[in-house]
C-alpha cells in the first residue's frame, strides 16, 4: 500500500463517522451479501470494512465473518481503485502478493477474487464488496456492473444505519434532558408542597391562610403529576434495544474490546489485559469510545513484539461536577522518540513499520488524535524507544 496521505486520514474519519460496531450484526446487509453471491455464482462473498490496521468482515456468505491484518488482505488493493472500478485477481495462487496467504494455501484454497470498493458520496473507499471462489471463474461485464450497484446499496444501508443511530442518540439525549429537568422541577415543588402542608395542617393559622395553602398544595401536586406523566411517556417511547445501539456500559465496553482484539493479540502471542477501574454499569456513548480505544489497542498490537504485554485500563471519574472518561493503553513494544510523539500530536506523523516488519500505515494514532479533538478531550503519549509506550485519552461523557 502506498505511503499514507491526508486523504487516507480523511478516509478513516469517513469510516469512523459511520459508527459501525464490527462485532455486532449490521442491519440489512445479510441479504445484500447473499445477492452478491447469487449474481457472481461464487461460493464466497463478503462485505469488508478496512480501518488503519485491520480488515473487518461485517457480513458474509459461504464463510464465517472475522478479521485479518490489513497488510494480509486482498481488499487493501480494492480500496485503491477509482470510483466505479474493481480489483480482480483471476488466480490468487499465481500472484506473488497473495500466493502464500493461508486463505490460498490452507482450508479455503481460494483462487478467484473480485472486489468492488464501497465508496461514500464524498469519494472515500471505506471497504469492499468482494466475491471469491476456489475455482478460477469468469465474470461478465454485466455481472460486474450488477455488483457495483450492490456495493452502492451497501454504502446507502450503512448510512441509513448511522442515521438511525444518530436519531436514537438524540432521543436518548432528549430523555436524559427531560429527566434532569424533571428532577430540577420536582425538588423545589416538593419543598413548596411540604411546607404548604405543614401550614395547612396547623389549626392555629387563620382559615383563609390554610385555604390558600390548600390551593398551593393542589397546584403543586398537579405539577408533580404532569412531570411524572411526561417521564412515563418518555420511558414508554424509548426501549433498551434502541439504547443498546448507541450506548455501552463500561462492562459491555470491556467485553466488546475483548471480543474484538483478543484474537489479534493471540495470533501474535501477546498478552492483552483489559481492566475496568470503575462501576461496570456507567454508560458511555458507543461510537467514538470504541473507535478511540480500538485504534490504540490495534496500534499497540502492531508495535509490540511476540510474547509482549499490553495493559488497558478503563475508568470514569467525576471532576467539577463533570464525568470524565479515562482510557489508558500501555505496551512494552518498540516505543517512539520524542520527535515522533511531537509529530503525532501535531497531526504530522509519517508511516512506520510494526514490530515484525508489518507495513505501518501511520494513521491510527492520528485518527485517535482527531477523534479526541472532536470531543474536546486530551490525548497524552509517553514513550521510550525500545521500552514501550503509554497512551492516555480523557474526555467528558454524559
Amino acid at each position: 500500500m502506498s505511503k499514507p496521505t491526508i486523504t487516507e486520514l480523511q478516509r478513516l474519519l469517513a469510516l469512523s463517522s459511520l459508527g459501525v460496531d464490527y462485532f455486532e450484526p449490521n442491519r440489512g446487509l445479510d441479504n445484500l451479501v447473499i445477492l452478491a453471491a447469487k449474481i457472481s455464482g461464487s461460493e464466497v462473498s463478503m462485505i469488508n470494512l478496512l480501518d488503519a490496521h485491520t480488515q473487518w468482515t461485517i457480513a458474509s456468505q459461504g464463510i464465517e465473518g472475522g478479521q485479518m491484518p490489513l497488510e494480509e488482505s486482498v481488499c487493501q488493493f480494492t480500496i485503491q481503485q477509482e470510483v466505479d472500478q474493481y480489483f480482480e485477481v483471476e488466480d490468487l495462487s499465481q500472484d506473488d502478493r497473495f500466493k502464500d496467504r493461508n486463505y490460498v494455501t490452507e482450508n479455503l484454497k481460494l483462487r478467484y477474487y473480485l472486489g468492488v470498493p464501497l465508496t461514500t458520496r464524498e469519494g472515500y473507499a471505506i471497504g469492499s464488496l468482494c466475491v471469491l471462489d476456489p475455482k478460477t471463474i469468469k465474470l461478465t461485464e454485466s455481472q460486474k456492473d450488477l455488483l457495483s450497484h450492490v456495493a452502492k446499496q451497501i454504502v446507502d444501508r450503512l448510512k441509513i444505519n448511522q442515521f438511525i443511530i444518530e436519531l436514537n442518540e438524540k432521543l436518548i439525549h432528549k430523555q436524559k434532558t427531560t429527566n434532569k429537568i424533571a428532577h430540577d422541577v420536582r425538588g423545589p415543588i416538593s419543598g413548596i408542597v411540604g411546607l404548604a402542608e405543614i401550614i395547612a395542617e396547623d389549626e392555629q393559622n387563620p382559615a383563609e391562610t390554610r385555604e390558600i395553602m390548600g390551593l398551593m398544595i393542589n397546584g403543586g401536586n398537579g405539577v408533580m403529576d404532569m412531570v411524572s406523566s411526561l417521564l412515563r411517556e418518555e420511558f414508554n417511547q424509548k426501549g433498551e434495544l434502541e439504547k443498546s445501539m448507541v450506548e455501552f456500559t463500561l462492562g459491555q465496553l470491556q467485553e466488546r474490546l475483548i471480543q474484538l482484539y483478543i484474537p489479534q493479540a493471540v495470533i501474535k502471542e501477546i498478552s492483552l489485559q483489559i481492566k475496568l477501574n470503575s462501576s461496570p454499569d456507567f454508560s458511555v456513548s458507543k461510537n467514538l469510545v470504541l473507535q478511540i480505544l480500538g485504534n490504540l489497542i490495534s496500534n499497540a498490537i502492531k508495535f509490540t513484539p511476540r510474547k509482549g504485554l499490553i495493559q488497558v485500563e478503563i475508568s470514569v471519574e467525576e471532576r467539577e461536577e463533570k464525568w470524565i472518561f479515562i482510557g489508558k493503553v500501555k505496551d512494552n513494544g518498540v516505543g517512539m522518540t520524542q520527535e515522533k510523539i511531537a509529530e503525532i500530536l501535531s497531526f504530522n506523523n509519517s508511516s512506520e513499520e510494526g514490530s515484525e516488519g508489518e507495513e505501518g500505515f501511520g494513521l491510527g494514532l492520528r485518527l485517535v488524535q482527531n477523534l479526541v479533538h472532536q470531543l474536546d478531550g486530551q490525548f497524552h503519549i509517553q514513550s521510550v524507544p525500545g521500552k514501550g509506550s503509554d497512551f492516555k485519552v480523557e474526555f467528558q461523557v454524559n
